[in-house]
């Protein structure tokens, strides 16, 4: 169970990610050309597939997505405590 400053430092992971996101993620064309490209590729082997088969493929997309997902809230917060630490240490260097 998480702490409540746990929650209040998730809750504004969340809140930063869904920012970053909707302003800088979707302009990068990188990220939209391997957008396109897995779009493309879901469509081509969801129209090769077999009805029954289909759902399967659906469910690996969605299983595919949730792991990013926690795989970028996780980074990013590692990002911020990496931050913090660097943070002291060039306050001690001073």
């Amino acid at each position: 169970m998480l702490m409540p400053m746990e929650k209040t430092f998730r809750s504004m992971v969340y809140e930063r990610l869904e920012d970053i996101g909707s302003n800088i993620v979707i302009q990068d064309e990188e990220y939209k050309k391997r957008g396109n490209e897995s779009s493309e590729l879901y469509t081509q082997l969801k129209q090769i597939l077999p009805e029954e088969y289909r759902n399967l493929l659906f469910e690996l997309d969605c299983a595919y997505n949730a792991q990013a997902s926690i795989a970028e809230v996780l980074v990013y917060e590692q990002g911020v405590k990496d931050g913090m630490k660097l943070k002291d240490m060039l306050v001690m260097a001073e």
